[in-house]
């Protein structure tokens, strides 16, 4: 009996153990980003993909809450999501009591809250001013053009497009890939991997999904073949 009662204290113990540096590690990673545990509230095959990429690149602890997405209103319907974005829209980022939306800003958010692990340049370092340029050039420029021939193309009944306009669209997204083509001197878009090729690569990957109009993006190409090597990027495209 008493070796028996000895077992059992054992086995108890390691549970203790085992539990103890188990709750330290979460711990640890609730004290890394400020006592702030993050959710993201995502859609399929959408701008949450870039999002979830960037907390599988800095190892982050987070929840994902993948909704339903209405295609034919172009938002998630649930009151529930409207709670959270009024326009129903993705990614939500949920964090410390609060909502925080548009991917571009939930991204910088994260970059700014905690150890970016050099997924960010300093300020004062030489590529900064590139590096702003190609986080931005994404939403401003790359994706409302990606948008157009989306709508007009694949969300539009066929009966009702206007070919004309979608080549035209197509045209211009075709000059937005090619400014980056020609751009792409380096491995990543400022030489180092970077916050800004998870907000291009992620950009492209809609881009490809609709086809490319020009076949000889080169650099475009093998870039986008090293971003889809990263395992983080193919843990983010399996968990959306």
């Amino acid at each position: 009996m008493q070796v028996l009662n000895a077992e059992k204290n054992e086995i108890l113990q390691r549970i203790r153990i085992r539990f103890f540096f188990q709750t330290s590690s979460l711990l640890k990673k609730i004290e890394d980003f400020g006592g702030k545990m993050l959710k993201v509230h995502a859609v399929a095959n959408s701008r949450s993909v870039r999002v979830i990429w960037l907390l599988e690149e800095l190892e982050l602890n987070y929840e994902l809450n993948t909704m339903d997405f209405d295609q034919s209103v172009g938002k998630v319907l649930s009151e529930e999501h409207k709670k959270r974005h009024p326009l129903g829209k993705v990614p939500v980022l949920e964090t410390a009591g609060q909502y925080i939306w548009e991917s571009g800003a939930i991204v910088q958010y994260i970059l700014d809250t905690q150890n970016d692990n050099g997924l960010k340049p300093a300020a004062s370092s030489g590529s900064y001013g590139k590096y702003l340029q190609w986080f931005h050039y994404c939403e401003g420029t790359l994706m409302p053009a990606a948008v157009n021939v989306i709508s007009d193309q694949f969300f539009t009944p066929e009966s009702d497009q206007d070919h004309e306009r979608i080549a035209k669209e197509r045209a211009v997204l075709d000059d937005v890939l090619s400014v980056i083509d020609e751009e792409l001197t380096e491995d990543y878009l400022i030489g180092d991997f970077s916050a800004a090729d998870i907000m291009i690569g992620d950009a492209i990957r809609l881009a490809k999904a609709i086809g490319w109009q020009n076949s000889s993006y080169t650099n475009l190409e093998s870039y986008y073949a090293r971003l889809e090597s990263r395992p983080p990027f193919l843990r983010a495209l399996e968990l959306s």
